[in-house]
């Protein structure tokens, strides 16, 4: 009997702890870094690819925010480069069907209008 007694304080303890310790905490972010996403997955199959670019938003915002007016192009290691059109706010499509090649490098380029320059490392198939 006693040690029922004594689970059902300390279980009154810990609630009454639990319930009187908690403070609300209003998180504010003291910076926000504007950074470029780029979503972009070159396969092997000949198609045309694509790529996607947005940027982050502060934690606040609920919208995607979609980079219009880049220029994006895919270079291999041969020299041939592969330019990109936008189709709509932040799709960027391939001019012409391709497929990335196995053993072969390709390095993703973009330029936002905003003079925003990015180049991917090397990747192989």
């Amino acid at each position: 009997m006693v040690r029922h007694i004594e689970r059902i304080l300390l279980l009154i303890c810990v609630c009454w702890i639990t319930v009187t310790c908690t403070e609300p905490f209003d998180f504010e972010a003291e910076e926000f870094e504007d950074i470029l996403v780029i979503d972009a997955n070159i396969t092997n199959e000949n198609k045309r690819q694509e790529v996607f670019l947005s940027r982050t938003q502060s934690s606040a915002e609920d919208e995607v925010v979609l980079v219009s007016g880049a220029v994006v192009s895919v270079e291999d290691d041969l020299g041939t480069v592969y330019q990109f059109q936008e189709m709509e706010a932040g799709r960027y499509v391939s001019d012409i069907d391709f497929g990335a090649v196995q053993g072969r490098e390709y390095r993703l380029r973009v330029r936002t209008n905003d003079g925003g320059s990015y180049t991917s490392d090397p990747a192989v198939l």
